[in-house]
Formats: structure tokens, C-alpha cells, sequence
């Protein structure tokens, strides 16, 4: 039983080790698609203040024509302004995305690597289109690969051979040993010659037994003897 469990255990720490570097791949992802979707926000806000300078060029010149009041041209130069900060916080929160991402992309050397925004991937963000077809073979691969199952599984068995183990004490036991002595040396001629012995132990648990039927019959006797004990 003792090397049984070892095996097992031995198993249940390598599919530990599994599970930490699924975790650690877990949160690489997570980091990089944050990025990804940082970089996009980033990107469209910054478009939208691009967009808000130019019009804000194209209204000071109808205001210098006189073709606007001056109401418009400053209503439009805050919303310029609100645009702006909108961009710097889109700019923060990409930045910080970068740091967290450099955590695990690494170099050749293990230095921490800076995404640049140039290197976001094309995307078509068409979820219909994208939508995975194959979830029931994903939930089928979980079922079978997942390291948390996997050691729920190893537990299972443990408990099961402890089990067998218990089973195994309520047997009669069977013990047969063999010795054998030879003395060396000087030594008295009646130890001279070799002594071998043969020892067998037979042990029946009749407790346990008795045990069992006051459990199933719950008779008087039984519960007589069971007080006497």
C-alpha cells in the first residue's frame, strides 16, 4: 500500500506541476489579449481626437469668414479637450497592458520585452463568423486533459486502496518464517551445527466478526456480550 500511494502521489505532483504551467500559459494569454483589446481602445480614441483637431481647424476657418458664431467654435474645442483626455486614458491603460504582457514575453535571454502598438495583430471582429464549431470536442478534450480532474481521479484511487487496505485487515492473516543460524568460530560443539526454524502464525479476527453479527441481527445475546465486553 505504502508504495502504491508513493506512485501515486508521485503522479498527483507532476500533474500538479502540469496544472501550474497551465495557469501560468493561462495568464499570458489573458495578458495578451488585454493588450490587444488596450491597443484597439487606444487606437480608436486616438483616431477620434485626430478627427476632432481637423474639424476644429476647418471651424476656425468658417469662424474667421464669419460663417459661424463663436458658441460653435468653443462647444467644439471642448469636445476636442474631452477627446483628448479620453485618448490619454485609452494611453494609460494600453501602456500598463504592455508592462503586464512583458511579465511573459520574453527574449531568447529572458529580458523583458515592450510591445509596440505596430505589432498588433489584424483581427476581423465578425463573432458570428469566429464562433468555434467544435464545443463539444473542447468540453470532451477538458473532460479528459484537465489537471484538476486528472488528480480528483488519482485522490479516487488512494481512497480506494486505503479502502482495500481496511477490507484486507478483517482477513484472516496467514505469516510463515523461516530462520536459519549457524554460529562461527570457537565455539561449543553443541552450537556447532546449524538452527533452522519454521514459524507459522495463524490469526482469525473473531472480534470484528462478533461485531458484525450484533450489527446484523441485534439480538439479546448480542447485546449482552456486547455490555459484558
Amino acid at each position: 500500500l505504502d508504495l502504491i500511494t508513493s506512485q501515486l502521489e508521485l503522479q498527483e505532483s507532476k500533474i500538479q506541476l502540469e496544472k501550474i504551467k497551465n495557469e501560468i500559459t493561462r495568464d499570458a494569454v489573458k495578458s495578451y489579449w488585454n493588450w490587444v483589446i488596450a491597443g484597439y481602445i487606444f487606437q480608436t480614441y486616438e483616431n477620434l481626437y485626430e478627427l476632432a483637431k481637423k474639424r476644429d481647424s476647418q471651424l476656425k476657418i468658417r469662424h474667421q469668414k464669419g460663417d459661424i458664431a463663436q458658441i460653435i467654435l468653443t462647444e467644439n474645442h471642448r469636445n476636442v479637450l474631452n477627446r483628448q483626455s479620453l485618448m490619454q486614458e485609452a494611453k494609460n491603460n494600453f501602456d500598463n497592458s504592455v508592462l503586464a504582457l512583458s511579465m511573459y514575453y520574453r527574449g531568447q535571454n529572458g529580458e523583458m520585452i515592450m510591445a509596440n502598438i505596430d505589432e498588433l495583430p489584424k483581427i476581423d471582429f465578425d463573432l458570428f463568423k469566429n464562433l468555434s464549431t467544435t464545443l463539444e470536442n473542447d468540453i470532451e478534450n477538458g473532460l479528459k486533459n484537465r489537471p484538476e480532474l486528472r488528480i480528483l481521479k488519482i485522490q479516487n484511487d488512494q481512497e480506494n486502496n486505503n479502502l482495500l487496505q481496511a477490507k484486507n485487515l478483517y482477513q484472516p492473516k496467514l505469516d510463515l518464517q523461516f530462520e536459519a543460524s549457524k554460529d562461527l568460530g570457537d565455539g561449543t560443539k553443541s552450537r556447532a551445527q546449524a538452527n533452522n526454524q519454521v514459524k507459522l502464525d495463524f490469526e482469525l479476527p473473531l472480534q470484528q466478526n462478533m461485531l458484525s453479527c450484533y450489527t446484523n441481527q441485534r439480538s439479546a445475546s448480542c447485546d449482552l456480550y456486547e455490555q459484558g465486553e
